[in-house]
C-alpha cells in the first residue's frame, strides 16, 4: 500500500529531527529516496527461534539513488503502524 502525503510528512520530519546529516553508508551519498511501501520481516525471539507466525517487524526503507544500498528504519520508533 502506498504511503500517503500525510506520513511522507511525518517520516521527512523524524528523519530531519533525528538524522539531519543522513548518508549513504556504503557510497555517502545524500540522495535517499523513501520507499513508498514499508517493509514486515518476521521477529525472532533469542537463538533465532520463530516468535510466532504472522508477527512482524515493520520498516520504512531509504534506498540511494547513486548506489542502490538500502537504509532499514523502524516504523515503531517513528511512531507509524502498518
Amino acid at each position: 500500500m502506498p504511503l500517503s502525503s500525510g506520513t511522507l510528512q511525518v517520516i521527512d520530519k523524524w528523519l530531519k529531527d533525528r538524522c539531519p546529516a543522513l548518508k549513504c553508508a556504503a557510497c555517502n551519498g545524500t540522495s535517499l529516496e523513501v520507499n513508498d511501501v514499508m517493509v514486515c520481516t518476521p521477529k525472532s525471539k533469542p537463538m533465532g527461534a520463530l516468535a510466532g507466525r504472522g508477527v512482524t517487524t515493520d520498516f520504512l526503507t531509504l534506498i540511494c539513488a547513486k548506489c542502490g544500498s538500502t537504509m532499514f528504519f523502524s516504523i515503531k520508533t517513528m511512531g507509524l503502524t502498518v
